[in-house]
């Protein structure tokens, strides 16, 4: 969770909800996403172990001038079972139905030059809901 990302009213309670279902539905998931960008992971602690390790892996690349991704696009990426490392959360990532966190900082977000402060705010839908490989709840 980043600082700047405070929940939506009821979001701690839908986001306590899709943890449950997670876990019920979906048992071998890596994780819950029910924000945007990088706030909102909610990784399971052999999976965190597993993304801080390719995290530093990026940090070590970027030292000797090499390009990595964002982090944030680094944890989505393993969240969604696309890094070599977390191939085994393919097609188990869980999201809430909406953004359950608000972007304080929407202007000076990673992607780019930032976005309106009425876009990816509280109840909107989460950017992953509706992909084929994602169980929403």
């Amino acid at each position: 969770m980043e600082d700047d990302f405070p929940f939506c009213k009821g979001g701690w309670q839908e986001m306590l909800n899709t943890i449950y279902a997670a876990n019920e539905k979906v048992q071998d998931h890596c994780g819950v996403f029910v924000g945007t960008g990088g706030s909102g992971m909610i990784f399971k602690r052999s999976v965190a172990l597993t993304a801080s390790f390719i995290l530093e892996g990026d940090m070590q690349a970027q030292a000797k001038g090499l390009v990595a991704p964002p982090p944030d696009i680094t944890l989505q990426k393993c969240l969604m079972g696309e890094h070599e490392y977390c191939s085994s959360c393919s097609g188990t990532m869980v999201t809430s139905k909406t953004l359950l966190q608000k972007h304080l900082g929407y202007n000076s977000s990673t992607s780019g030059d930032g976005y309106d402060k009425n876009q990816f705010q509280c109840g909107w839908r989460q950017p992953f809901n509706g992909l084929p490989d994602v169980h929403t709840f």
